[in-house]
């Protein structure tokens, strides 16, 4: 059955919202609401937004400074103001009206208010309200206990400005590798941009991290603390969708990445800083050259996707062939004639495999070898390796060694680094919720949760608020396969991928697919049933091994 649209009723706004900010003294505005709606398939098809500053002259006919008439627009996120320039110290109400997908208005939302400061908000990192948008708990009690140290970490390491000093690098690279956990867990973005904003202002009369150094010894920045100023930006845009804060970095990353590639012009592998040390590694040391090329190949990748956001085609250009010429250099520099890796570090594994760095045939070799070593010696990975082992484990077919590694961080004798805890919190929404962003912001979504085979962990249930509304599963296994409740906000799509066997038949609501309305089965992949769906609230269920 093709998707189609249910018989819409009014859609609502729920929730407003206002980003404002001073630039050069002139403010840039944008207005974003969440959708009221109920039933399957809700879509925004316009919108109406009317601006005064008396509350009581909200109306088409009343005394407007702006009424951006009807638009024809999916936008509901970060739509920009576009009327005359507004007043400093002046109290602004709005409200908008939203029309869906068959033409029909639906109610005014309730009035919101804002006000433009004269000169820039003062509100210091370490002051930021932030408020929580995720949530999880499943059956297993250590994972529960480490979802909510992770939230307590995260409070007790931003409570102050990181440092990018020397004698405090751990601080900052700290800063780079829980930025998307974090972000994915609460709404940073305030912080993370006030705090990169005073890095490149020198506010803190501390030397830019963001920017190539000119010390003739190359001693600053470390390529990992240079690395935040992409991975902070980066991490933002693709959870919340904010283009305004890559186009705001876009720049001091590029010279970023051009004082990589000029360090290491043959793409070899050349350590980039004096400083560029792989921490916490337990008697099991990653050569800086190896870890410069790794994180120069990530910036790379990342700065290729920030330049596609930002419509930059030479650069989309340039560091995709940077990225094709250290895959090479990789190669010839860290593989023997064997293709065995020359680094004999659990690090080095881990690196190698999460920055697709390796030949297609070495990767399951290398990441099988790694899940050996891990059983056999436990984690001996510095701080970069233990940001991504739960993840290489899941992607390689090692997902329940994944789950093991990650209840080991809750042992009573366990230690683990504020790095662990966040990249920990990260890996149990992207893999055991399986909530990712298709598009960001989550504006199509991939719900695809991992479930161990060994039973270890029997349910899920989790959700984390978008800027378009609630995304949400809660799935059990069954003694036949398994159900899962999943919510798609409205306004967005979402593709559900399911586990289920060659024979596996899917029902949602208790109709099969071809009967359901609003979701609609895609394809068999890779032990998965996939389905596309409109908005909603789906209820399936997967009985493996039924003929249909």
């Amino acid at each position: 059955m093709p998707l189609a649209a249910q018989e819409f009723g009014n859609i609502d706004v729920a929730t407003l919202s206002i980003d404002k900010k001073i630039l050069e003294e002139k403010p840039t505005l944008t207005f974003s609401w969440k959708i009221k709606a109920e039933g399957r398939g809700q879509l925004q098809a316009g919108y109406r937004i009317l601006l005064s500053t008396k509350e009581e002259e909200l109306k088409p006919n009343g005394d407007l400074v702006w009424d951006s008439d009807t638009v024809k627009s999916f936008q509901s996120t970060r739509v920009s103001y576009d009327g005359p320039e507004l007043a400093p110290e002046q109290t602004y109400y709005w409200k908008v009206q939203l029309k869906n997908a068959e033409d029909k208005f639906g109610k005014w939302s309730e009035p919101a208010h804002f006000t433009l400061q004269e000169s820039k908000d003062e509100t210091t990192p370490s002051k930021a309200e932030v408020t929580s948008i995720s949530r999880f708990h499943c059956s297993d009690k250590t994972l529960n206990q480490l979802f909510s140290s992770s939230v307590k970490a995260r409070k007790q390491s931003l409570t102050t400005p990181p440092s990018f000093e020397p004698s405090e690098l751990p601080l900052g690279t700290t800063l780079q590798l829980t930025a998307r956990g974090f972000a994915l867990e609460a709404d940073l973005a305030s912080y993370y941009r006030q705090l990169l904003e005073d890095v490149l202002s020198d506010s803190q009369k501390i030397k830019t991290s963001l920017t190539p150094s000119s010390n003739e010894n190359n001693s600053l920045p470390s390529s990992e603390f240079s690395t935040a100023g992409l991975m902070i930006p980066f991490a933002l845009w693709q959870l919340n969708g904010d283009i305004s804060i890559t186009k705001q970095f876009f720049d001091p990353a590029v010279a970023h990445v051009a004082a990589l590639r000029k360090n290491d012009p043959l793409f070899e592998g050349k350590a980039f800083a004096s400083h560029n040390k792989d921490f916490g590694h337990q008697e099991d040391p990653t050569s800086a050259d190896f870890l410069s090329m790794c994180l120069f190949a990530m910036n790379c990748r990342i700065l290729g996707e920030m330049a596609m956001a930002v419509n930059h085609l030479p650069y989309i250009i340039q560091h995709r062939a940077w990225f094709d010429n250290l895959k090479k250099g990789f190669e010839t520099s860290f593989l023997d004639e064997n293709g065995q890796l020359t680094e004999k570090s659990q690090t080095a594994q881990i690196l190698a495999l999460r920055f697709g760095l390796l030949p297609q045939e070495a990767k399951q070799p290398v990441a099988d070898a790694l899940a050996a070593r891990l059983k056999k010696e436990g984690l001996k990975a510095g701080i970069f390796g233990q940001s991504t082992v739960l993840p290489v484990l899941s992607w390689t077919n090692h997902h329940e060694q994944a789950v093991s590694l990650a209840k080991s961080y809750g042992a009573e004798d366990a230690k683990p680094s504020v790095v662990a805890l966040a990249t920990t919190s990260e890996w149990m929404m992207s893999f055991l919720a399986g909530f990712i962003h298709q598009a960001p912001g989550f504006k199509t979504s991939r719900i695809s949760p991992f479930i161990p085979t060994d039973g270890s962990i029997t349910e899920v249930k989790a959700h984390h608020e978008t800027p378009y509304g609630r995304l949400a599963i809660h799935w059990k296994t069954t003694e036949t396969g398994l159900t899962a409740e999943v919510t798609i906000p409205p306004n967005t799509t979402g593709i559900i991928s399911l586990p289920g066997d060659e024979k596996a038949t899917v029902t949602e609501g208790g109709k099969s697919l071809k009967e359901a309305f609003g979701c609609q089965f895609m394809r068999d992949l890779n032990g998965r049933k996939e389905i596309i769906a409109q908005s909603g609230t789906y209820r399936f269920e997967v009985k493996n091994g039924a003929v249909e």
